[in-house]
């Protein structure tokens, strides 16, 4: 039987304590600083695809924001850009998605065999010579890429790959003893995720409200289709009036579950208006790892500076171990109380419990009434007293379960101590009732529930899928509020300023509001009475909160800048000038200098 390769942790005058992360360890800190500068790890590649280091001056990077891409059964030769000489280069994919790396003491004359995690590396040492994984004879110290073939069976997706500068040990997490140690010898380690697609062409969906985007110098266009891998020229033109705030960009397979293990199936970037040189960026060819939805937004040249940016603040892709509970450092269980949404909560794991990477909360007949007596029991969790905010961006990816009596929601509440309902407000991102492919959006207060005020309008509804994936947003700002289903606006609730609104207590959403999520059922009264004999079932796939944080972004001319240290670096990380000035030496473009971005006009 083949034996995993094992490596000993204790080791003597070992200074830094082994990476306790569940997925794809290392044997260090990842904050880990470099301790040398002749020894850098600046970027990897697979395929004419490259990935810049996001800090050259880290031991680890995590770059999987980025991709490379291949086919399955492809032979592909990876590439470093490193630094430095008297190194090796490894190479790991995670064939088997498990959320570690496999890897099998290479055989005789450094031979892989297709279940080996590792696969490709640049020489080690065997007890007849030193070979890289080709099995060709090599001088220990030479980091020559070697080519490899990814197994047939590898099913389109996105894998985990990280690539590895070390010396003669294919330990995976970095070989940290005492001597010709990671660290101490100037490797490096950086992961990034590799899509393996079947068709090349991914499709691109275009949204633009106040301009226009077109690919590279062609017509604006909502849809078209590009090469994957390929890089992306995006071209905005701004109507009369408008300026570009922001382009956002979804990547990835967009119809798939957000996360596989630990990987991540699609991921989100936004670029901000300073990275258009003229109207044009370029977008890499690792971003550009499968379909694309390309947001643009405007904003009218009247208003103000735009100097923050939605950062995430809190999130739960809910990865635990199927069968178990939330995490309880976001998540408890909702009190029973009297209403129609709770008056059947259960602390029971049957009706909330992790499954597949998603939160399941159900309704389901009380199997035992003897100690509990109610007819159903269901599931909610909630972020009270855990999690709450004021202003941001909510999103929350779902899917539910059509039937007669059924009652879910995805909402938020005012954080405790607050006011009474309705007095202090409440905010439904999502609800549905019933069979209907409908989505409800809902805002509660004491000028919609007990004036029944109905300007602005304070609900709204739409025909959705219910029972198909999609993406529930909200953007909350100091005057208003939107709703958004898969990234489309789809409802808006503005703050009204007259002494009359003031005095009904119209806008009570100025203060923090903590995420509920939910299954429960109807009693007649707008979702149906239950059946007792159905599964109610609803799946949440992951929360996420972003709010607004300043870029930090100045804005200088060339030549009338002093800088008061001598780093500068590009936005890979890379330090390109090592000066107290830039006094017009700096192209046009932007950088970073003391923990800020400098744009350089």
């Amino acid at each position: 039987m083949k034996q995993m390769l094992t490596v000993l942790l204790l080791i003597v005058g070992l200074t830094a304590m082994a990476q306790q992360d569940n997925a794809y360890p290392i044997n260090f800190a990842k904050d880990q600083n470099r301790t040398r500068t002749d020894r850098i790890l600046n970027g990897v590649g697979l395929g004419g695809v490259s990935v810049a280091v996001t800090d050259p001056m880290k031991m680890y990077n995590d770059m999987t924001m980025h991709s490379v891409v291949a086919k399955a059964g492809q032979t592909v030769i990876p590439a470093f850009d490193y630094t430095g000489r008297w190194m090796h280069g490894f190479v790991y994919v995670d064939k088997n998605q498990n959320g570690r790396f496999d890897v099998l003491q290479p055989g005789e004359h450094g031979t892989l065999t297709a279940d080996n995690d590792l696969v490709s590396f640049s020489g080690m040492t065997f007890s007849d010579g030193n070979y890289n994984s080709a099995g060709q004879t090599v001088d220990m110290g030479v980091l020559t890429p070697v080519a490899f073939t990814l197994p047939e069976s590898l099913q389109p997706g996105f894998y985990m790959m990280r690539y590895k500068i070390d010396w003669d040990s294919a330990d995976p997490g970095g070989y940290v003893g005492a001597d010709n140690s990671i660290i101490t010898n100037g490797g490096g380690i950086a992961d990034v995720r590799l899509r393996i697609y079947d068709d090349p062409t991914v499709g691109i969906t275009i949204k633009a409200e106040g301009g226009t985007v077109s690919l590279g110098n062609g017509e604006p266009v909502t849809t078209a289709e590009w090469t994957i891998g390929q890089s992306l020229p995006l071209v905005v033109v701004p109507d009369e009036g408008m300026r570009l705030k922001q382009i956002s960009v979804r990547h990835g397979l967009l119809k798939a579950d957000s996360m596989v293990n630990g990987v991540a199936q699609y991921v989100e970037e936004t670029f901000s208006a300073s990275a258009f040189d003229h109207g044009l960026v370029t977008l890499d060819g690792s971003i550009v790892d499968g379909d694309m939805e390309v947001r643009a937004e405007f904003i009218s040249n009247d208003s103000g500076s735009e100097d923050e940016v939605y950062q995430l603040i809190f999130s739960d892709e809910f990865n635990q171990t199927d069968g178990s509970r939330p995490d309880p450092a976001k998540w408890q269980c909702s009190t029973r109380y009297g209403s129609t949404w709770n008056r059947y909560i259960s602390n029971s794991p049957d009706v909330a419990f992790i499954r597949n990477g998603s939160l399941v909360c159900r309704a389901i007949k009380n199997p035992d009434t003897t100690t509990d007596n109610v007819p159903m029991i269901t599931g909610a969790m909630e972020t009270r007293n855990l999690f709450s905010f004021t202003y941001g961006k909510v999103e929350i990816r779902l899917k539910t379960l059509p039937h007669t009596g059924s009652f879910p929601a995805a909402w938020m509440m005012p954080q405790p101590p607050c006011a009474s309902w309705p007095n202090a407000g409440e905010i439904d991102i999502f609800e549905s009732i019933d069979d209907k492919n409908t989505a409800y959006h809902t805002v509660h207060s004491n000028w919609t529930y007990n004036l029944k005020r109905t300007n602005p309008t304070p609900s709204s509804n739409e025909t959705v899928t219910i029972d198909n994936w999609h993406v529930y947003g909200l953007t909350w700002e100091p005057d208003l509020l939107t709703w958004t289903v898969d990234g489309n606006r789809v409802a808006t609730y503005r703050r009204l300023t007259t002494q009359t609104a003031i005095d009904g207590l119209q806008w009570p959403f100025d203060h923090d509001f903590y995420i509920i999520l939910n299954q429960s059922v109807g009693d007649g009264s707008w979702a149906a009475k239950p059946d007792q004999d159905f599964i109610y079932e609803t799946e949440f796939d992951y929360v996420r909160v972003y709010q607004k944080v300043p870029t930090g972004i100045i804005q200088i001319e060339n030549g009338g800048m002093e800088i008061e240290n001598d780093n500068i670096y590009d936005l890979q990380g890379r330090m390109i000038v090592n000066r107290k000035s830039v006094n017009g030496e700096l192209p046009k473009g932007i950088y970073i200098h003391g923990g800020k971005k400098i744009v350089v006009r």
